[in-house]
């Protein structure tokens, strides 16, 4: 299933960002990151004697071309450039698997194992269908746990991830992401309503008409735009996902949300607002 292999190496770029955040805050050099030759433009000293640190930069390993290695000192504003690129490129990566064709996605089932369904067992599990550690094993408990969610969300209940169900798992997962990045903090009611909000606009005519293409939709999504809808979503992100899926809106309909101490586009302030849940004014 091409769209969750590409969620899995999201993931796994965050946790190497991390990491190297993690790493350049400290004083010491023991563990410090390799970084490639290639990407090192800006050396501000060069040193073949023991390994030190200046406050100036970090010290960095490095090697070319089966040369021995060399310590060279960089500027901190360099590596955090090369945390940055590999962020950036592992939001790319994300988002480029919303496009994957559906033909290239492949069958997850009874007997399957991988990464792929460790994501698998991660998203039901906070959906409240699988109640096990994550084994990354496709066996009996997975496979009754997919055929409940499929039978929840209106799908063939057969307990194979198929293009349906990884599509909509996707859909849960990106809302989920939504939910958390926009509302996390709110009831749990607000938290529905946020979700709502995003499936009212897919059956609007003034929307686009995919649940990706409303969420990505230019401006349309504050956490979209500064960044929050990357942060990772907490099982009650899901289940207010769930339950908005399931039918319950709290807003009575609306397709537009927003803050009105915090909001700063007036034309926000035209909608009519039918209904104020917790720091949100729900809108048509």
């Amino acid at each position: 299933m091409e769209a969750v292999l590409y969620r899995e190496r999201f993931f796994i770029l965050l946790l190497k960002v991390n990491e190297i955040r993690k790493r350049s805050s400290r004083s010491d050099t023991k563990n410090v990151p390799f970084v490639p030759f290639e990407k090192i433009n800006h050396l501000t000293e060069f040193s073949h004697g023991p390994s030190r640190e200046t406050s100036e930069g970090e010290l960095i390993t490095l090697s070319k071309g089966g040369s021995p290695a060399q310590h060279i000192y960089i500027k901190r504003s360099v590596q955090m450039n090369y945390i940055k690129w590999i962020a950036a490129a592992a939001a790319m990566v994300f988002v480029l698997s919303f496009s994957q064709p559906k033909a290239d996605a492949a069958v997850l089932k009874n007997g399957s194992a991988g990464p792929e369904v460790t994501y698998i067992q991660s998203a039901l599990q906070k959906l409240g269908y699988f109640y096990t550690d994550n084994t990354g094993y496709y066996g009996t408990v997975t496979e009754n746990a997919v055929r409940n969610f499929q039978y929840d969300f209106g799908l063939a209940a057969d307990g194979i991830v198929g293009v349906n169900t990884a599509e909509m798992l996707r859909n849960v997962d990106m809302l989920a992401h939504v939910v958390y990045g926009e509302a996390r903090g709110e009831s749990y009611e607000g938290q529905v309503a946020v979700a709502a909000v995003v499936l009212n606009r897919m059956e609007s005519n003034e929307f686009p008409d995919t649940l990706s293409n409303v969420i990505f939709q230019k401006n349309a999504i504050t956490a979209v735009n500064d960044g929050q809808y990357w942060l990772q979503p907490d099982a009650e992100a899901y289940q207010a996902v769930r339950d908005a899926f399931d039918g319950w809106d709290p807003t009575g309909g609306a397709v537009y949300y927003y803050n009105p101490y915090t909001a700063t586009d007036q034309w926000i302030f035209t909608r009519t607002v039918i209904k104020q849940i917790g720091s949100h004014n729900f809108a048509y």
